[in-house]
């Protein structure tokens, strides 16, 4: 697979590409964009593991979401959750996964991170909700 060493310093050394069989991957330097357009991930479905960069979920308004919204959420709304490194989580295996996921290199998002703010903040999957023009933030799940 193009791009395996990117994947690696992004998702965590022991994912394979067969992991990946049912996921189209856009890696390049410090981001990476995994699509499970065939089924789910085989290394998202694993119990409680980590990645040393940070995560974030675009999830399409279904009714299977990785965690339930506790908010209705009206037509062409969407979640988008972010997860720090080594934060240990699961997704749950679906035949048919809704989301997106995009990895940042640690370094690098904190690099810019910290053009507009003073500290990292630690993120344990807090949401936003996206639409139209504006957003709503949910507290920490």
């Amino acid at each position: 697979m193009k791009n395996m060493e990117v994947i690696k310093k992004l998702v965590g050394d022991s994912i394979t590409e067969s992991n990946l069989k049912n996921v189209d991957c856009y890696a390049f330097r410090n981001f990476a964009l995994f699509i499970q357009s065939m089924g789910f991930c085989e290394f998202a479905v694993k119990e409680q593991h980590v990645h040393p960069s940070y995560m974030i979920i675009i999830e399409f308004g279904t009714d299977d979401f990785l965690i339930p919204p506790r908010i209705e959420l009206k037509k062409n709304y969407y979640l988008a959750s972010i997860v720090s490194p080594n934060i240990p989580h699961e997704d749950k295996a679906v035949e048919f996964p809704n989301y997106y996921t995009i990895m940042i290199d640690k370094e690098y998002f904190e690099s810019q991170f910290l053009l507009y703010q003073n500290e990292i903040p630690r993120y344990a999957g807090q949401r936003t909700i996206y639409y139209g023009h504006g957003k709503h933030t949910e507290n920490k799940i």
